[in-house]
C-alpha cells in the first residue's frame, strides 16, 4: 500500500512539473526573426546579390505568445556604402493601422507598427510579416543585415494582453543577424570572390570533401555548384566581369 501511495505521489509530482514547464515555456518563448529574399515564402540566411541588382526582402517574426502583438518595431542595420534603400518598395505591413518608417539615417531603417483604439485584437500567428525592404547593391563584398530594437526609451514589441507585456528583452543587445548577403561566385561566403572559391568548386567537381560551400553562390540558377561557377570566378579574377 505504501509503495502504491509513493508511486501515486511521484506521478502527481511529474504531472505538475510538466504543467509548470509547459506554462513557463509558453510565457517565456523567445521571439524569432527571419528574412525572406525575393518574396518566395522561404527564409534565407545567405543570399547572393551582384553589383547593380535589386531585391525585395520581407521581415518576419515568430514565437509570439497567444495574446498577439499590439505593437512592433525594429531597426535594420546595413552597410550603406554597399547598399541603397529603394523607397518605393520599402514599407510597413498593412496589418498595422498605425505605421512609422524612417530611412533618413544612412545604414538604418527604423520601422514600427501598432494597433489603435480600445479592445485591440493582437496580431498573432506562426509567421507574422512585419514589413518589406527593397535594396540595391552598390559595391562588392559581403555584408550582414542586422535587426536590433529601437532603443531603451521605446517599447518595440508589445503584447495585446492586460499587462501590455513588453518582449524587447528577447532581442539581444548586439542585435540579430538576419542574413549575410554575398556575391554570386562567393562559394565560401567570406565576402570576396577569389582563388579559394575556384579551388572549392574544382574540389566539388572532383567529389573531394570541402569545409563549406554555399548553393547561394550559384551563378546560373541550376541549383548546383560546378563548371559555370568555376568559369564565372576565373573571369571575375581576370577582370573580365
Amino acid at each position: 500500500m505504501g509503495k502504491y501511495l509513493n508511486m501515486k505521489k511521484l506521478t502527481i509530482f511529474f504531472v505538475l512539473l510538466l504543467c509548470v514547464s509547459s506554462s513557463y515555456s509558453k510565457a517565456y518563448a523567445a521571439l524569432g526573426f527571419h528574412i525572406d529574399f525575393g518574396q518566395d515564402e522561404n527564409y534565407e540566411s545567405i543570399w547572393p546579390l551582384s553589383k547593380g541588382e535589386e531585391v525585395s526582402i520581407d521581415v518576419y517574426v515568430s514565437g509570439v505568445p497567444d495574446a498577439g502583438l499590439r505593437a512592433m518595431g525594429f531597426v535594420i542595420n546595413y552597410d550603406f556604402s554597399k547598399f541603397q534603400i529603394i523607397s518605393e518598395g520599402t514599407s510597413v505591413n498593412d496589418l498595422w493601422t498605425g505605421k512609422f518608417l524612417d530611412k533618413s539615417v544612412p545604414g538604418k531603417i527604423d520601422m514600427a507598427g501598432f494597433k489603435i483604439g480600445s479592445g485591440v485584437v493582437g496580431v498573432g500567428g506562426k509567421d507574422i510579416k512585419l514589413g518589406t525592404i527593397q535594396m540595391r547593391r552598390l559595391q562588392s563584398g559581403g555584408a550582414d543585415l542586422i535587426l536590433s530594437d529601437r532603443g531603451a526609451t521605446v517599447d518595440s514589441f508589445v503584447l495585446a494582453d492586460e499587462q501590455g507585456t513588453v518582449l524587447d528583452g528577447d532581442i539581444p543587445e548586439e542585435g540579430v543577424v538576419l542574413s549575410t548577403i554575398i556575391e554570386k561566385g562567393d562559394v565560401n561566403a567570406d565576402g570576396n570572390i577569389n582563388l579559394s572559391d575556384a579551388i572549392i568548386v574544382l574540389k566539388l567537381m572532383m567529389r573531394i570533401s570541402v569545409p563549406a560551400s554555399h548553393l547561394s553562390a550559384d551563378v546560373n540558377g541550376d541549383g548546383k555548384i560546378g563548371m559555370a561557377e568555376a568559369i564565372y570566378i576565373l573571369q571575375d579574377l581576370a577582370g573580365l566581369r
